[in-house]
């Protein structure tokens, strides 16, 4: 004869929990002994992150990734540190493919669409992000314990400080500032030859940023604090478009 016992909600949530409490750890980072050295590093956003020193196992994903695994690459070493990080296209395909013959290699490519538990599984010392994503992804990161390193990329003074953060997760903070100089100097020669033109003289730019939607062409132009605009400065012309998107991100446009 077979009984059936009746199990209330309560008892059953928990036998829930018991089974899927042997996973959890696959979903967290990878323990920071007391007796192991640390780190503290102070990121874009001004938080002080405390991580694992060295940090062995990097991962990074969420929007503009190539940005993040670009400036990452620039510093010996990274290819072996980096165990996850998102998909990356350029159009025409990944250059750091081409340059990391173990690109593909012991480690997890995300989706664009990656979530916290995606990246957790990869046990990373840190994540490193774009600071755009700090409510999209990198809370629920936070919340697996996680120390997450947020980084903007954005303009020359933004490009030198992220530079000097990933310095600090690489400890490698001697190359950070032969990156730094380096870049400076190209700047400088460039602005050399143009700082003498005057107002007349500076051509008049427009540029944009072409994508399609539902098979529809869109244009888009860059916040005048970014990047791209300073270029067209640097160069010696004059952005148009500038004084219509003061700040944000890319902002579609009409012929008009």
């Amino acid at each position: 004869m077979c009984f059936k016992l009746p199990i209330k909600p309560a008892v059953a949530a928990a036998a829930v929990l018991l089974l899927l409490l042997p996973a959890a750890p696959q979903l967290m980072a990878r323990p920071m002994a007391e007796d192991l050295p640390t780190m503290v590093v102070t990121d874009a956003l001004g938080r002080e992150v405390l991580m694992p020193r060295p940090a062995e196992r990097i991962a990074m994903g969420g929007r503009a990734v190539l940005m993040l695994a670009d400036a990452l690459y620039l510093f010996p070493g990274a290819s072996e540190r980096l165990v996850g990080v998102g998909h990356i296209t350029q159009g025409k395909g990944n250059f750091l493919e081409a340059i990391d013959p173990d690109y593909h290699t012991n480690r997890t490519i995300f989706s664009s669409t990656v979530g916290p538990e995606q990246i957790a599984a990869t046990r990373p010392d840190v994540v490193i992000l774009k600071s755009v994503m700090r409510q999209e992804l990198g809370e629920g990161l936070a919340q697996l314990g996680i120390p997450v390193v947020y980084v903007d990329l954005e303009t020359p003074q933004q490009y030198e400080r992220d530079l000097r953060i990933l310095g600090q997760i690489m400890q490698n903070e001697t190359r950070a500032e032969e990156l730094i100089a380096y870049f400076a100097e190209r700047r400088a020669a460039v602005e050399r030859r143009t700082a003498a033109l005057g107002e007349d003289q500076r051509p008049r730019v427009l540029l944009l940023y072409y994508s399609e939607s539902a098979g529809e062409p869109v244009f888009s132009i860059p916040p005048s604090r970014w990047i791209q605009s300073d270029l067209v400065r640097m160069a010696g012309g004059t952005p148009v478009w500038v004084d219509e998107h003061p700040g944000g991100g890319w902002a579609p446009v009409g012929f008009e």
